[in-house]
């Protein structure tokens, strides 16, 4: 029942919306649009950040943003920071991925390469807009089939409600939720996140102003918290916790709302290459922390008649070397080792803590 169609798009969630907009000619099959922002609360802690890509979509959209700086702050040893050195940007990331339960066991004999957590300025350029107003507005403009996926296979997807022949198909689902319905199940590290919405200000007696606030203290349970609105804010935890627990936390605060997102927090995986025909786009599609709104209107708009040979030729590579090596010596005694030699690695070849892949 493909009624003529063989391009889809898997995913009703932001990433997808934009694919479908930028591409006519792919249909969207998704239960439901907005995926988890389908939670107005969640937008914030999407930003859309001032670049050339994210002001094309606007205008694209009709949409007039209103320029703004997300401000940054860090709350150390009691105390709200106006800024924080490369050391502490290290502790903000293992706390990032450090289940809540288990910081007090958090050491720091490791070395973190990866900080992109953070930037290294006090304030990120991003647009000031409505994300609801944005999904909104592209959910007008695309074909979506209200269905769910339950099985993918080279040149099929099977959904509750019917069966779709396809020879093009954009992925922007979890990579693990895919591999699934794939039927090869790969094992992806990622780590639950829960958000709590509640009337309690995390940062009472400061001058500073703030949107956001990396909390870097161990004794303090949740990472972030974000200004939602003038007297509620969006607190973000590592792990799940239940109602009871949130409670314990946030003894006086009114609880609006929870939410926990199982892939919540992502350990990029450069080697998730997609199968033939299929294509991820998106952070938790590629499985990349790094991968935001603008890497997603790049791909939409880019062309790809070459995605075919790049994946087979990157899945090739990846038998002999592991895209998440951040050495860049040891990378290139690998890729000439790749050159001269051609025998397979160990899947330990390269022993690299989990933590250099950070969060998002």
């Amino acid at each position: 029942m493909n009624n003529g169609n063989t391009k889809f798009i898997i995913g009703g969630g932001i990433s997808g919306l934009i694919y479908g907009f930028y591409n006519r000619d792919f249909q969207i099959i998704s239960p439901d649009v907005g995926g988890k922002l389908k939670n107005s609360y969640l937008t914030s802690t999407i930003l859309l950040h001032d670049t050339p890509e994210t002001k094309r979509l606007l205008q694209d959209l009709k949409i007039v943003p209103e320029p703004k700086a997300q401000v940054m702050r860090y709350f150390y040893q009691d105390k709200l920071q106006e800024n924080i050195p490369a050391n502490l940007k290290e502790l903000m990331v293992a706390k990032k991925l450090t289940p809540w339960e288990e910081l007090n066991k958090l050491n720091f004999e490791f070395k973190i390469t990866d900080t992109t957590l953070s930037t290294d300025d006090v304030y990120i350029p991003i647009f000031k807009i409505s994300l609801d107003k944005v999904i909104k507005a592209l959910a007008k403009e695309v074909k979506i089939v209200k269905d769910k996926v339950v099985r993918i296979t080279e040149d099929e997807i099977i959904t509750e409600k019917g069966r779709y022949r396809y020879t093009d198909l954009i992925s922007t689902i979890p990579a693990p939720v895919f591999w699934k319905i794939y039927g090869r199940e790969k094992n992806l590290k990622s780590l639950p996140e829960t958000f709590v919405l509640a009337k309690s200000n995390p940062v009472e007696k400061t001058n500073l102003h703030w949107d956001l606030v990396y909390f870097l203290d161990k004794k303090i349970p949740y990472t972030r918290v974000n200004r939602y609105s003038n007297d509620s804010y969006l607190y973000e935890f590592t792990g799940e916790l239940n109602k009871t627990q949130i409670k314990k936390f946030l003894p006086k605060a009114e609880i609006l709302n929870v939410y926990t997102d199982r892939y919540g927090i992502v350990i990029t995986d450069l080697n998730n290459i997609p199968p033939p025909n299929v294509r991820f786009v998106g952070r938790f599609a590629t499985w990349n922390h790094t991968c935001k709104v603008q890497d997603v209107v790049k791909d939409s708009i880019a062309r790809y008649d070459f995605l075919s040979i790049w994946n087979k030729q990157k899945e090739f590579n990846a038998n002999f070397f592991d895209f998440n090596v951040r050495d860049i010596e040891l990378q290139q005694k690998t890729n000439q080792g790749v050159r001269t030699t051609y025998r397979r690695r160990s899947p330990r070849t390269f022993k690299r803590s989990e933590l250099e892949n950070g969060p998002i």
